[in-house]
């Protein structure tokens, strides 16, 4: 004879369990949480630095750093024009430093147009005008130098204004023009 059991439609047994679904399942689960945890830890770095941000804001724009901003710039501004100011006191010790060549050049020259016996009390160079003011004890001497210095391929127009004796001595002016390079070139 045969049972009936009406309960057996309803019993089943229990089904097997695969293990790579369960690893499957774990592994998303992880990678899951993982994701939701890094998201989290970013975005309270993100608002930690929003706040870092807010916190330097406020302290770039406090009227302290505002002040020292506008006396950096004015200071900036005050080395850009010391800067074009350098320059040009650059080029102006490049000519000094080149008239000054030329005034020992002309010393010199000077210098080999003068016979013995003769002192020089004062030399003015002004421009390309010169003023010796001197003594000698012969005015032989003051009519040669004058002469050389006439005759001379680097000056023009000399003349000796005054001639006064004083003691044993002779006081004397003499004035003289040195020759421009425009003017040897046209003559």
């Amino acid at each position: 004879m045969y049972d009936l059991n009406f309960f057996q439609p309803y019993i089943k047994e229990p089904e097997k369990v695969n293990i790579k679904d369960i690893l499957i399942l774990s592994l998303i689960t992880i990678i899951a949480f993982t994701i939701i945890l890094y998201s989290i830890l970013k975005y309270s770095e993100l608002r930690a630095i929003k706040k870092d941000i807010f916190a330097l804001n406020q302290i770039l724009e406090s009227q302290d750093n505002i002040n020292r901003l506008n006396e950096i710039d004015k200071l900036n501004v005050k080395l850009a024009e010391l800067e074009s100011d350098r320059k040009e006191i650059e080029i102006l010790e490049k000519k000094l430093t080149k008239r000054d060549i030329i005034n020992d050049l002309l010393i010199y020259k000077i210098l080999c147009n003068i016979p013995k016996d003769i002192v020089f009390d004062q030399l003015k160079i002004d421009d390309n005008v010169i003023e010796i003011k001197g003594r000698s004890f012969y005015k032989f001497n003051i009519a040669q130098m004058e002469y050389n210095l006439r005759n001379s391929v680097y000056f023009d127009q000399a003349f000796i204004p005054s001639i006064t004796e004083n003691n044993s001595y002779y006081e004397f002016t003499l004035r003289f023009i040195t020759k421009d390079v425009a003017t040897d070139e046209t003559k």
